[in-house]
Parts: structure tokens; sequence; C-alpha cells
């Protein structure tokens, strides 16, 4: 299908972009790499007037870390999450973007573009909420406000981003000493929606090889990603073996039968079992160390 009439405006710069973002509000919507949007424009599911197209801000490309903490630009590509080195120090950056569609989205769909569209069936926002990541919500009228990544994702394609904010950038808390994580999806072929996935993240104590702490967060289920960690509580101590994996992923999924996660239940264990497993087996203690 074609798309819709619109129109196209190029800000030249952010203040510029914000200031258009405040004018046309509710009527405009951002357009970044497009590999969301323009699918569900063509489809008539969305038809915005006004697209404010973000591609000549090049402030929103950068990204860089401090002792603490690493800020990713909105714009930053996909397969610069691949093919970056710099992201090597936060594997589960890579290990989720080699999920994302094909090579060709990859290189257009942009990191803040995944997460302000806020897909069920996408990978990055559940890998913000495993992360305690932050987004920096920038506005004309108000400024720069940031917003945890548990409180941002409020429903499917709905988010606390203000219709005349920008998402401008992504801050990512430096791992603790001894994380490994994992991650797993499900979809019946390459390059499509996830049917349900998972992004886990464990602490193992190296010195008897048991569990200091254990995260997890389930995507491709109905509404936002929904971290189930709280329910792996009982296994902080445990010892790592080959039966850990399976016994986290029956934990993660029991309580009240699920009936956030719906029939997927069955698919949605398997996600996490595999994810832990994943987890076990990547070392990546030296690429903590590199931060």
């Amino acid at each position: 299908m074609k798309l819709p009439e619109f129109t196209l405006l190029q800000p030249a710069d952010e203040s510029d972009c914000l200031a258009l973002l405040a004018e046309h509000g509710d009527d405009a919507s951002i357009l970044s790499g497009g590999q969301s949007l323009l699918p569900l424009m063509a489809t008539r599911i969305s038809s915005p007037e006004i697209l404010i197209d973000i591609g000549r801000l090049d402030g929103l490309t950068v990204h860089h870390r401090s002792d603490d903490t690493m800020v990713v630009g909105a714009r930053v590509r996909h397969q610069e999450l691949l093919d970056d080195p710099f992201f090597a120090v936060l594997p589960i950056l890579p290990k989720a973007a080699r999920h994302i569609g094909h090579r060709a989205i990859r290189n257009r769909g942009t990191f803040g573009g995944s997460l302000a569209h806020a897909d069920p069936a996408a990978e990055l926002p559940a890998v913000a909420v495993l992360l305690d990541a932050a987004m920096e919500l920038r506005s004309a009228a108000r400024g720069c406000r940031t917003v945890a990544a548990r409180d941002f994702f409020h429903g499917p394609f709905f988010t606390a981003r203000e219709s005349d904010e920008l998402l401008a950038a992504v801050r990512l808390p430096r791992p603790a000493p001894h994380t490994r994580f994992g991650f797993y999806e499900f979809v019946p072929r390459t390059g499509d929606f996830a049917t349900a996935g998972a992004a886990v993240s464990v602490i193992v104590d190296p010195a008897d090889i048991t569990v200091r702490d254990l995260r997890a967060v389930l995507f491709g289920v109905p509404g936002s990603p929904i971290d189930v960690g709280e329910h792996l509580a009982p296994f902080v101590g445990a010892a790592v073996d080959d039966e850990l994996p399976a016994r986290l992923a029956v934990a993660a999924l029991s309580p009240a039968g699920s009936p956030t996660v719906g029939d997927g239940v069955d698919v949605a264990r398997v996600c996490v079992r595999r994810a832990f497993e994943d987890a076990f087996v990547s070392l990546i203690d030296d690429d903590v160390a590199r931060w």
C-alpha cells in the first residue's frame, strides 16, 4: 500500500526539532530510521499529518561512557550495536541486536526509535528494563527529564514520552563485576517478530560458583516488557549446575499461572531457560574489566 499524504519537516538541529514538536504536538510523529513507523503508515494503522525527520541531528548519534554509565544516542543504528567494539563491554546489546530483523533493517533502525515505538515484540525495550536504563527526554518547554525504563513503557506502542518531547539518549549503568548476560527469542522464521523472548542477567560468585543475583525480563508477550526477576529471589545462593536454568524458568513463570503471559507461557518458559543457559556459558568478566 502507498503511504498516506503527510508533510515532511527536516529540522537542522535539536532546538529546531524541539520547536517543531512544541508547535505540532499530537499531529506530528518523529521519523528516525522509519523501519517501524513507515509500515504502520502504509497499513493505515498510523496516519500522522506531519513527520519530523531527525536524520540531520548528528548529536543524537554520539555514544560515550564514564566510570559508571554508558550513554547511547537515540540515532545509533542497530547494526552499530553489533559492529562497534565500543558496545562489546555490555554484551547484552549485541546479543539482542543480532535478532532484530535482517541486516537491511538493522542498518536503518535506531536504538531510540525502537524504544520510543515500544512494540511488545521488540528486543531492546526488554534489554533497557533489564539494565535499569534511563531515558533522556527533551522538550522546548520543560528542558530535559529522565525516566527509568521500567516507568517508560506503559503498554503496546505507548510510553511516557509526551508529544512535545524527543527521546535524545539512553543511559545504561555499568554492570557489576562477574555479571553474565543471556538472551533468547523464539521466532517462526529468522527476521520475524518474536513470539516470545527473554533477556536475563546473573551474577555468579567466582569463589564457589554460586548465584549472587538474578534478573529476567520477558518480551513478545502481551503488554510491555515483563520483569519476572522478583520470582527468582529464592535461588540467590544456589549452586550453578546443569539443572538450574530449567528450575529458574519454572519459577519465573509459575506465580498465579502467569496470567500476564496468556497462552504463551510454555514458549516463554523455554525462552527463559535458554536465556539462562546462554548466560551461564557467557563469561564476560574480562569485558566488564575493560569498561
